[in-house]
């Protein structure tokens, strides 16, 4: 017997055709046993009386509406409060989820008990051309991970239902950007998150998506988000430290001012870790060698600063130079499998 998925979506004055593909792509899954339920955030355009004429076509799909406009992380939660699946899946309303996505994701977590929410791979289409994969999948690392950023694209996760229930997890209305990542940093510490090694969502990248006041909002909240994170290692960075946390952040450039500062901060992470236990220490250390090597590698800072940096970090380890031919083999795999997709999309290649 197959357990029911319920896909969740939130709309607000989306683009009529990309909204048919995103609800197209769901409704083509080979996986049959769905609901799709969809938030309309207090449309101003005709996109709700066009969700409205799927409704009636389509058993499967619920519209529920917010009486004003409520943002993002609101329509989620009340999409889940709906929800009667044994899955919960994400999904937007510009992007194209892969025919088996439901299907390999729900298959991975039938067999992956252990496992409470789970991420996949994407591609970047329409103005985009980048493959968008983790570097880090297994539950340790993305833990490790999301002390300095996000580990998951949003839209191709999948979560049990019954962790929701268990830890009463939601999203926090208070981001108005980040919501996925403050949600998956708080649900880090509760179970265990995973990402699938395979391509199964095209990520639409288009014009406007990303404004300066957006781009303001997510550096704020990934700063606030990654502290209270340090916090539970009893650290609250101050001064050369916090610019150091924020290099490794990716909000500062690594420099030859401050690349001997962000490699003792490193240490004292490690160190506190050592002291709490809170991350596996393995893998905090692999997480934040791997940060330093691609950063280091790519700064414009001296060559001899370079050389003493990447030594200090025991930056050519196997698991760092061997992510240089994974992400090779990622892409040359994608090449491969690319037409099983059935969709003809020219700048989505």
């Amino acid at each position: 017997m197959s357990e029911l998925v319920s896909c969740i979506m939130a709309n607000y004055n989306t683009n009529k055709d990309h909204l048919k593909l995103a609800i197209d792509s769901i409704l083509k899954q080979t996986y049959k046993d769905f609901e799709l339920i969809i938030v309309d955030d207090k449309s101003t355009d005709d996109s709700l009386e066009f969700l409205r004429s799927y409704e009636s076509k389509y058993p499967q799909i619920k519209i529920l509406v917010n009486e004003k406009n409520q943002g993002l992380a609101y329509s989620l939660n009340k999409a889940l409060a709906f929800a009667k699946g044994s899955y919960i899946a994400r999904m937007d309303t510009d992007d194209i989820s892969f025919p088996d996505r439901f299907e390999k994701e729900v298959f991975y977590l039938e067999n992956h008990k252990d496992v409470d929410i789970l991420g996949t791979f994407a591609k970047e289409f329409d103005q985009g051309h980048k493959l968008k994969f983790a570097t880090f999948t297994n539950s340790y690392d993305t833990k490790s991970l999301l002390l300095f950023t996000n580990c998951l694209f949003h839209p191709t996760v999948m979560i049990r239902k019954a962790f929701l229930d268990k830890t009463g997890l939601r999203y926090d209305p208070y981001f108005l950007t980040s919501q996925d990542y403050d949600f998956w940093a708080r649900a880090s510490h509760f179970g265990n998150i995973e990402v699938l090694k395979e391509v199964l969502l095209l990520y639409r990248i288009h014009g406007g998506q990303i404004t300066d006041k957006k781009k303001e909002r997510v550096m704020k909240y990934t700063k606030e988000i990654s502290l209270r994170e340090l916090s539970k290692l009893g650290l609250s960075p101050q001064g050369e430290d916090l610019e150091a946390q924020l290099v490794l952040c990716r909000q500062v450039e690594i420099s030859d001012e401050n690349i001997d500062k962000v490699i003792t901060w490193s240490k004292k992470i490690l160190k506190a870790n050592f002291d709490k236990n809170i991350y596996n220490a393995s893998s905090l250390k692999r997480v934040i060698s791997f940060r330093l090597f691609t950063m280091i590698s790519k700064a414009n800072i001296s060559f001899s600063k370079k050389i003493k940096a990447l030594y200090q970090i025991k930056a050519f380890n196997k698991f760092n130079l061997g992510q240089i031919f994974t992400r090779l083999d990622y892409k040359n795999s994608y090449k491969k499998n690319k037409e099983r997709l059935g969709l003809e999309l020219e700048r989505g290649k």
